[in-house]
This record gives C-alpha cells, structure tokens and sequence, in this order.
C-alpha cells in the first residue's frame, strides 16, 4: 500500500510513533524499513539455491 500511513495489524508498537510515518511488523520498525526486509526474505530461498549450485563445482575439486 504505497502512500498508506498509519499503524498496521499487528506492529505490536509499545511506544510513540513518528506522525506520518508507516510502522509495520513485530517489533515495530518503519514501513519503508520492513518492506525492504519483508523482500530479502522472500528472496532467500531462491538465493541458497543459486549458492548450492555454485558450491557444487568447488566441492567436487581435490585441491586442498
């Protein structure tokens, strides 16, 4: 919801918050903040996959 402001479901806010700002998640952090991470999460999954596949040429070799 870009452009939204306002406390969300959930933020579990335990003290003021910034007028005008966005607070998301648990604990709280800033809208922009915790999309960015909500994103790198989301991401990471396909990120160990790419790794692994790298990974595997490096472990088949015998150098020591």
């Amino acid at each position: 919801m870009p452009g939204e402001r306002g406390l969300h479901a959930k933020s579990g806010v335990v003290r003021d918050a910034a007028a005008g700002g966005r607070v998301l998640g648990y604990p709280p952090a800033l809208g922009k903040q915790e999309t960015r991470r909500w994103i790198a999460v989301s991401k990471m999954p396909d990120a160990l996959r790419r790794l692994k596949t790298l990974e595997k040429p490096m472990n088949g070799s015998k150098e020591a």
